[in-house]
C-alpha cells in the first residue's frame, strides 16, 4: 500500500519515508530504502511547494542509508585516513 502511496499522490514525501523505513528495517533491503529516499528527495526539489520538515528528514535518511551501505560521503577523507 506505501508503494502504491509513492507512486501514485500528489504529495508523496510522507509515504516514501515511511516506505524507506520499511524497507531498511522490516526488508533490511537498504539499496531500495536509498533508491525510494533519493527518488523523494529528486522530486521534491522541482516541486511547487516544497516542505523543509521533509527535506531534512530525507536527508538524514540518504546519509544513514549511505553510511550502512557503505557509500562514503566525502572520499578525500577516505584516501587519506
Amino acid at each position: 500500500m506505501l508503494e502504491e502511496c509513492w507512486r501514485t499522490q500528489s504529495y508523496p514525501y510522507p509515504a516514501a519515508i515511511e516506505l524507506a523505513k520499511l524497507l531498511e528495517h522490516q526488508a533490511k533491503d537498504l539499496s531500495a530504502a536509498r533508491r525510494v529516499v533519493g527518488d523523494a528527495l529528486s522530486l521534491l526539489a522541482i516541486a511547487a511547494v516544497s516542505n523543509g520538515h521533509w527535506q531534512v528528514d530525507l536527508e538524514r535518511r540518504l546519509q544513514r542509508l549511505d553510511r550502512r551501505v557503505g557509500v562514503d560521503e566525502r572520499p578525500e577523507l577516505a584516501l587519506t585516513g
